[in-house]
């Protein structure tokens, strides 16, 4: 790395980081890089200037130091498969027991507690299956069996004038 390009190269990193921050990025490096049938100096010591340049600014990037053009694609795969469970974004659906706790004519004065509406979620597989029962015999008997006839009577009347898609 030449000192003459420390500043424009400080620069230009802390951009790079800067707009990245809501995604994984990743410096490459490649040590040995041969041009017009000369190998340029030692790719080592570059990487140790730019290691130090990192420290010395406080800037936090993984630099992936790679030994020549022709490894580049199979080991900047080789990293990513290796952080992929880390940045994986796992989806979490919303927790669908604070809406079945509010399915209650009386709701929000008296919702079902945190313990019923985990039940009712553990009987029926949808909101759908849930407001169905209600419209049952069968469903309204099930209902019965788990809860008490007052509460049962508060769900039905809750969803008497609602419709679920």
């Amino acid at each position: 790395m030449v000192e003459a390009c420390l500043p424009n190269t400080k620069a230009r990193i802390q951009h790079f980081v800067a707009a990245k921050q809501e995604q994984h990025h990743i410096i490459t490096l490649i040590l040995k890089v041969e041009h017009d049938e000369q190998t340029l100096p030692n790719g080592l010591e570059g990487f140790m200037h730019l290691q130090t340049l990192f420290f010395e600014s406080d800037i936090s990037c993984p630099v992936l130091p790679v030994p020549d053009v022709s490894s580049l694609f199979t080991m900047l795969k080789e990293y990513l498969n290796r952080i992929k469970p880390a940045t994986h974004q796992v989806y979490r659906a919303p927790v669908v027991t604070n809406l079945i706790a509010q399915a209650t004519a009386s709701a929000p004065a008296r919702s079902l507690s945190e313990h019923d509406a985990n039940v009712v979620s553990d009987i029926f597989s949808s909101l759908q299956e849930f407001e169905e029962a209600t419209r049952t015999q069968q469903g309204q008997a099930k209902l019965c069996d788990f809860f008490d006839r007052t509460m049962v009577e508060d769900v039905i009347d809750f969803w008497a004038d609602e419709w679920v898609v």
